[in-house]
């Protein structure tokens, strides 16, 4: 299905990343306002690499969660989103990209426990490794051994960087723990106030009691022995009385010191919470600083390594020009040794047969040469002979 980008539809924010196993990843794809019932979602997904983006796109789907399957283990993607209206064939643009998500390896996956904030502590420090191996490769290339000071400076800034994120974890999970004291604390001081409301109800009626008995004691302090010893009962009953007010008072006593002893303890807990808050703001401070160095680092590097590829392409260029240049130079000598081998060819079709000839002269005159010098021989031996017999005729 073609799909025609409309720029008026809106789209999508990022996708957020609910859960992720070895092979998928669960996305949240919110609606953006104003946006039709009828629209349906698309998400793209791809692999990250060095040089360019090869994305995948998933099927249209309503719900507002959809998970992204047949992913490989241990391997970064990226994910993005947009509307697509199914009945004219038109989609919005692509949302912004969500950050680099790694999927589990098999033994984290069949591993993995803990809470969602230190899985994100993880997945944190796995991308600050990588874009700080990243930084590590982009500095050896461009700067070569000559800077290792530099690099020993940056291994240090992402140690204090990894101390401080510990640290943030420490503090807030001391932070949940005075959190969860306050509140059963808050939880005694509503009991001991609830019992202090229960106990001054008691000396109200007491004291409303009490002041019946006097009326009583001075109406009837006239009146006969009857009187007198309902008096007695009545002074004992007061008498009782007083004895459980003075008691409740003591209660009440003790529960006012203990309300202003943890009144104090909370006042005192409440300040370390500001001061735990006060050094966490710090601390990310210090965490934002120390990225957006980094940040500009690794700008300044892409730069200079930006520069040092475009001076690379310009050399290289020269070079592909010096290589065609003698290319033709050499071509341009095939031929001339080509023309001259053709020459040399009809030179040599031109002078074997007078060679040939020539040999033949040669060997006739050699053959000749022989027979001269054969008969040459004989003649002299022939004299030699003649010689011989002229002298033994002589001396005969």
């Amino acid at each position: 299905m073609k799909l025609t980008t409309v720029p008026g539809l809106p789209a999508p924010p990022a996708p957020e990343v609910v859960a992720k196993t070895d092979k998928c990843i669960s996305l949240r794809v919110n609606k953006a306002s104003g946006t039709d019932e009828f629209l349906k979602f698309q998400v793209g997904y791809s692999e990250h690499g060095y040089v360019y983006y090869s994305w995948s796109e998933s099927k249209t789907f309503n719900s507002m969660l959809y998970v992204v399957e047949g992913l490989l283990p241990n391997t970064t993607y990226v994910f993005r989103a947009r509307s697509v209206d199914t009945k004219m064939d038109l989609c919005s643009e692509w949302s912004s990209l969500t950050p680099y998500v790694r999927t589990f390896t098999e033994e984290e996956d069949v591993k993995r426990s803990g809470t969602y904030y230190e899985h994100a502590l993880r997945m944190e420090k796995e991308k600050k490794e990588m874009l700080q191996a990243q930084i590590t490769k982009l500095t050896s290339i461009l700067n070569g051994p000559s800077r290792q000071n530099t690099e020993e400076e940056m291994r240090g800034k992402v140690k204090c960087h990894e101390n401080m994120l510990s640290s943030r974890r420490i503090m807030d999970t001391s932070i949940q723990k005075l959190q969860s004291e306050l509140k059963d604390q808050a939880c005694a001081l509503a009991a001991l106030k609830n019992q202090r409301s229960r106990d001054e109800k008691v000396i109200s009626d007491l004291l409303n009691e009490q002041e019946h008995l006097q009326k009583i004691k001075n109406a009837e302090s006239t009146n006969d022995a009857k009187h007198v010893e309902e008096m007695k009962l009545l002074r004992e009953k007061l008498n009782q009385n007083e004895l459980a007010l003075c008691k409740h008072r003591e209660q009440i006593t003790i529960s006012a010191a203990k309300i202003s002893e943890y009144e104090d303890f909370l006042q005192e807990k409440q300040s370390k919470i500001t001061q735990k808050e006060q050094e966490v703001e710090r601390l990310m401070a210090d965490c934002n600083r120390m990225v957006q160095e980094q940040a500009d680092v690794a700008h300044a590097k892409r730069i200079e390594l930006e520069d040092a590829l475009i001076e690379a392409k310009a050399s290289l260029e020269q070079q592909l020009d010096i290589n065609t240049y003698l290319r033709e130079e050499v071509t341009r000598f095939r031929e001339e040794n080509r023309h001259l081998k053709n020459q040399i060819d009809e030179m040599d079709s031109k002078i074997a047969p007078k060679l040939v000839a020539l040999e033949e002269e040669n060997w006739e005159l050699r053959q000749s040469h022989v027979k001269t010098i054969e008969l040459f021989r004989h003649s002299v031996r022939g004299s030699e002979m003649n010689d011989g017999t002229f002298w033994k005729t002589t001396s005969s």
